[in-house]
């Protein structure tokens, strides 16, 4: 049951699309394609994208310049991944023995001609040749996004450069776009190889179609190929060993006889497994102890970006610094209405309030909204900065436990501050409700006052003349009496616009302090995940290696591990880059941008 499991892992796939740019990048993508459809017994799942040149006279395909026109280039793009993705090619993998490696994610590897040939091909081009790549970008940005709202299929792109030293300055423009477009992997390739020597486009396009092609399978030609699967590739192509393909994989040596690509299948797995333990004893080192259950803040480092301080006192001052604030009281004065308008005089007043109310919620509106997002989109930049400071380091290990024992503080310190602010938010709600209330005491006090005059018609004038015992009485509440309460009422709308400005605040603030502890609490699902991907990964280590037949002498289990010891980094990433040690690659003039672990330095010299 082992065995039929190994076997079963063994044989998983990965779809890929491949973008070309340049001539020579759709001879190579034509050339793997060959090679694929060779290797695997079956039609691989690779679909190639030819944008920039046609196959008859190497013309521009119709809207083919990425510069000028991404629309066909980005259908083309869209229709390969569909057809990656339908069923009728994944029951053609799944009826010839291949399962999905990963079923989430496409490859997107975009082939860029560079060399000093291709010269003559830019003038396809109305862009010059130094803004193809930033086109590039764009266009695989859109197309990340396209697959991702259509099929929530992930693409990882990677970058293949076809260059010359002549070239150099163009291939460092390209290698940053990709970079800078999310590309993983930035590879290079060209005439002239590390050892200075020159080879004619056909021999060094197949070299590098070859490497392509051993990358692409990589997974299932280290567990399935076979001496006899490609008898009849030339002598670049075949592997070195049982298993083992040239441009792959290439780990550890021997001073006697030995089946190298045993060993190296031995020795690979043993120090992966040392790598993830390596992992798991320093993600272990930070964890809490049970017996503790109270953070204290002095035994983390201080939080280096300011945007991760949790301070609800401080981000209130800040969010009121930016929000307008409410309307001023109004001063009744020596104002004196009509004696027309007397009784409509509290109306009057109050469809004033409200129309100023709404004045300034439009005016408080924008900011507010400006404040939150820019403070949700800090905090998440600061965690991103956060991630990358902990699990990508520039020199030792990934501290992955230190980095979750920093997310358990940063939530329980964002849970404590929501609590805080519910406080506020409903000390700020009774406050509001008392202005409220004050404001409609205001108001009919100020409406029976009002009311107490005579109507403004004929019969009330005659009735009020008749009665001079009342002249006194209505003089007073008109001169004394009603400025008292048009401004007690104005000085209570004054005061409810106030509270709903601080009540409105601090609804925002806890808006933002939410999302500031949703974000956090997706870094930390996503640790977990790690923390069981970890787990996997050992456990599937595990079983390789127990499927795996033990090597002839006189090599034993603490040899095996010795050497394994040997290849494992002291600091992580270890610089090993596949431009200065792959075949058909420039190495002395290129630079690629992607480093990866170093886990053997061999004859061959290829990436472990």
């Amino acid at each position: 049951m082992a065995e039929q499991t190994s076997r079963e892992a063994k044989r998983r796939i990965r779809r890929a699309v491949i973008l070309t740019d340049g001539p020579a990048a759709a001879a190579v993508a034509a050339e793997t394609l060959t090679l694929s459809q060779a290797w695997l017994g079956v039609e691989p799942p690779l679909v190639v994208v030819n944008n920039s040149c046609r196959e008859d006279a190497m013309k521009p395909l119709s809207g083919g310049d990425i510069g000028e026109d991404r629309a066909p280039t980005l259908t083309a793009l869209s229709q390969a991944c569909d057809c990656l993705a339908s069923g009728e090619a994944i029951g053609r993998l799944q009826a010839a023995g291949y399962t999905l490696a990963r079923p989430d994610e496409i490859q997107l590897w975009v082939i860029a001609d560079v060399t000093a040939s291709a010269g003559d091909c830019l003038a396809w081009t109305a862009r010059p040749a130094a803004a193809r790549p930033a086109a590039i970008s764009a266009l695989l940005s859109m197309l990340a996004a396209t697959v991702w709202r259509r099929m929530r299929i992930h693409v990882s792109t990677r970058g293949l450069l076809l260059a010359e030293p002549a070239t150099e300055v163009l291939a460092a423009r390209w290698a940053r776009g990709l970079v800078d477009a999310g590309a993983e992997q930035v590879y290079l390739a060209g005439a002239v190889d590390a050892a200075r020597l020159s080879w004619q486009p056909g021999v060094w396009q197949t070299r590098a179609a070859t490497a392509l092609a051993a990358l692409l399978w990589s997974n299932v030609l280290f567990h399935s190929l076979s001496q006899s699967s490609l008898s009849n590739s030339c002598d670049h192509e075949r592997p070195a060993a049982d298993g083992d393909v040239v441009g792959v994989w290439s780990i550890g040596a021997a001073a006697w006889q030995s089946p190298l690509g045993q060993i190296r299948r031995h020795v690979a797995i043993r120090c992966a497994m040392r790598i993830v333990e390596q992992l798991k004893e320093q993600s272990q080192a930070w964890k809490i102890s049970e017996s503790s259950k109270v953070w204290r803040s002095d035994d983390l480092p201080p939080w280096e970006p300011p945007e991760l301080a949790v301070a609800p006192e401080r981000h209130r001052l800040v969010l009121e610094s930016v929000v307008p604030l409410a309307p001023a009281a109004q001063i009744w004065g020596r104002q004196r209405p009509a004696w027309r308008g007397l009784r409509q005089l509290p109306a009057a007043l109050r469809a004033s309030a409200e129309k100023r109310a709404a004045q300034a919620h439009d005016e408080q509106y924008t900011p507010r909204g400006e404040w939150l997002g820019g403070q949700v989109t800090a905090w998440e930049a600061a965690l991103e900065q956060l991630r990358q400071e902990r699990l990508r380091p520039a020199t030792g290990w990934p501290a992955v436990g230190l980095y979750q024992r920093e997310l358990e503080a940063l939530a329980a310190e964002l849970q404590a501050a929501c609590v805080t602010l519910e406080d506020w938010l409903e000390e700020a709600g009774r406050g509001f409700e008392a202005a409220a209330a004050g404001a409609t005491q205001a108001r009919q006090a100020l409406e029976a006052l009002c009311a107490g005059f005579p109507a403004p018609t004929r019969a009330a004038v005659w009735a009020t003349l008749l009665q001079p015992w009342r002249w006194l009485k209505i003089a007073w509440a008109y001169w004394i009496k009603l400025p008292r309460c048009a401004q007690k009422y104005l000085d209570a709308v004054y005061h409810q616009g106030q509270a709903r400005w601080a009540e409105a605040n601090t609804h925002v603030l806890r808006q933002a302090y939410l999302a500031m502890a949703q974000v956090t609490h997706d870094h930390q699902a996503a640790i977990k995940k790690l923390y069981v991907a970890l787990a996997e990964a050992q456990a599937d280590l595990a079983r390789q290696l127990d499927g795996l037949d033990a090597p002839p002498e006189p090599w034993d289990e603490a040899q095996l591990q010795r050497l394994a010891g040997a290849m494992l980094p002291e600091v992580w990433p270890a610089a090993w880059t596949l431009a200065d040690h792959a075949p058909g690659a420039y190495g002395q003039s290129g630079r690629v941008k992607k480093q990866v672990p170093e886990l053997a330095r061999s004859e061959t010299g290829q990436r472990g």
